[in-house]
């Protein structure tokens, strides 16, 4: 999933290159590469592990999350114009829980899922740090830079991903992972 999902980050680019008409340099589309590679690594955790893609309809779904995802920078940049960035996300958030709520109904694990307080917890961090922090800097970032900008550098997820796995969960990490890491910073400052 996770090396799937990276896939909206090229989309992104593509989009912004067709919709934007958005212009990059060549030390920008090596930086972009060097954070793909770097990511990948991230991912795989160790050369001589299996990659697999084997989901089926999984895969697909996650690939196609990946691409409306990567789309989703060509209405943010142009939303940037109308209004601030929280009230960006909001709307974003209102209309996608309104066109979400029919789901609802046919999903009858989620309608009787038992509370607890560590959860109700764990979803306010959730929706703090996701909502409330990335999100809404994401569409602010849009703002100041070109969406294939904010694509290549969301490509540091898998960067960040690791290092708080491993900070919070005391989840390993391979040092193919820590080169993965070095690469996407590289990456990241080419891009930048």
């Amino acid at each position: 999933g996770s090396f799937l999902l990276q896939l909206q980050g090229p989309a992104a680019m593509l989009f912004a290159l067709l919709f934007l008409k958005e212009k990059m340099v060549g030390k920008q589309v090596v930086g972009i590469a060097l954070l793909l590679a770097g990511s990948v690594l991230i991912i795989l955790r160790n050369l001589h592990g299996p990659l697999q893609i084997a989901g089926g309809q999984g895969d697909l779904f996650v690939v196609i999350a990946a691409v409306g995802l990567g789309f989703s920078y060509i209405p943010g940049k142009r939303l940037t114009a109308r209004g601030d960035a929280l009230q960006i996300i909001l709307l974003r958030l209102f209309v996608g829980s309104f066109l979400l709520l029919p789901f609802l109904a046919l999903s009858t694990q989620v309608m009787f899922v038992p509370l607890s307080w560590l959860l109700v917890g764990a979803l306010v961090l959730y929706i703090v740090t996701n909502f409330g922090v990335g999100y809404i800097l994401q569409q602010a970032g849009l703002g100041l830079l070109q969406a294939w900008e904010s694509a290549a550098i969301m490509q540091t997820l898998p960067l960040f991903s690791t290092v708080f796995a491993l900070l919070l969960l005391h989840e390993s990490l391979t040092p193919l992972q820590v080169v993965g890491g070095c690469i996407v910073l590289v990456g990241g400052f080419l891009v930048m």
